[in-house]
């Protein structure tokens, strides 16, 4: 039997089974949430990279993960993922200034949150919390 379904602090879905909000698709982009959001110096396509857009689990993920400077040989492992896959949601993170490259040596490249990215990190578990 499948958990009920409730609504949480928030409005959003919530599984009753795990206590958990539901999915990310379930927010939408107003009121409180919005605001939330605006409040940080994030705008809707941060929203939508994180909350709608395919891959915002795993790009949340990541940011978690990330919480101490990682290799991408090492995120792949440790969210048992596929390495390509890591590659790419890092040079995206990259992209939206949510992740640097903390050092190099050779081909092996770590990546560490910015501030940004710290930002985002406390949002989304206040946003799960």
């Amino acid at each position: 039997m499948m958990g009920t379904t409730s609504r949480g602090s928030l409005g959003q879905p919530e599984d009753a089974a795990c206590g958990r909000l539901a999915s990310p698709c379930a927010w939408i982009w107003r009121g409180t949430v919005k605001s939330q959001w605006e409040s940080l110096g994030f705008d809707s396509e941060m929203f939508r990279l994180f909350m709608r857009m395919k891959g915002a689990r795993t790009r949340s993920n990541l940011l978690y993960a990330l919480s101490s400077p990682k290799d991408r040989f090492q995120l792949a492992q440790e969210l048992d993922l596929d390495w390509n896959a890591v590659d790419y949601h890092v040079v995206l993170l990259n992209k939206h200034g949510l992740v640097h490259e903390y050092s190099s040596s050779g081909r092996v490249k770590m990546y560490s949150l910015t501030t940004l990215g710290e930002s985002l990190l406390r949002l989304l578990g206040e946003l799960d919390g």
